[in-house]
């Protein structure tokens, strides 16, 4: 730290996992993080992709976006809970991929 602010990041050498290493997510976070380009704001694409152009949107619009985007593929796909307890059946006859 300087200055209040993290000027490098370091594993933690007594973790048997990593012994120390960082990941390649994190080990460039820094520069990811006070990057100029970083989106700091939900935005929505309104030209064709690739083409970056993008509108700031709210947070309510954004999460209200991405709840609707998941009932409809749940209700065109069906859906499984992450343990196998909650199912909802697919609407098509593809076959399922086991998880």
């Amino acid at each position: 730290m300087k200055g209040g602010e993290a000027v490098a990041l370091r594993g933690d050498p007594d973790r048997p996992y990593t012994r120390g290493s960082l990941c390649n997510k994190v080990a460039d976070y820094l520069s990811y993080a006070r990057s100029p380009e970083r989106l700091l704001y939900p935005m929505r694409r309104v030209g064709p992709k690739g083409s970056g152009e993008l509108v700031r949107i709210s947070w309510d619009e954004a999460l209200e976006t991405i709840a609707a985007r998941l009932r409809e593929a749940i209700a065109a796909h069906g859906a499984v809970h992450h343990d196998n307890r909650v199912r909802v059946e697919p609407v098509c006859d593809r076959p399922r991929r086991s998880v």
